[in-house]
């Protein structure tokens, strides 16, 4: 699986024209980022914080219609990772979220 994630990573930054194909794949309904950023995989999680970093830039209205409060908040977590590359990645990632307007972060919750 983490190498289909990598491709698909590699895909929308090499080719962001094709975005809409990636996004056809990764918001399918049968598709669960948050499951792959748990993983007990530390290649998926890093290479998913990839994927999302990426979407983010590119496809930001499709990755906020599928954003959600634990897509947000397992990254939030991974911030504490046991391993550096996802640690560094969850911290890139929600740097770069924190100036999306669905991005809310814990702290701003009521």
């Amino acid at each position: 699986m983490s190498t289909i994630v990598g491709i698909l990573a590699c895909t929308i930054r090499e080719m962001p024209e094709n975005a809409y194909l990636v996004e056809k794949i990764v918001f399918d309904e049968k598709v669960d980022l948050v499951k792959f950023l748990k993983h007990n995989s530390n290649l998926l999680r890093y290479r998913t914080c990839v994927l999302l970093r990426i979407l983010g830039r590119f496809s930001c209205a499709s990755l906020q219609t599928k954003w959600s409060s634990a897509m947000r908040e397992t990254l939030e977590a991974l911030v504490y990772d046991s391993d550096e590359q996802v640690r560094n990645e969850a911290e890139s990632v929600l740097m770069e979220f924190r100036n999306l307007s669905f991005y809310i972060p814990v702290e701003d919750d009521a």
